[in-house]
């Protein structure tokens, strides 16, 4: 899963992505 965050903000920074990004780190944590 890290790796799927890592390409998401690498390749599509945008607004959208972030709180996806968000979501995903709390669910992991």
């Amino acid at each position: 899963m890290s790796r799927t965050q890592s390409e998401k903000r690498a390749g599509k920074p945008e607004k959208k992505e972030l709180p996806a990004i968000l979501t995903e780190s709390l669910v992991v944590m």
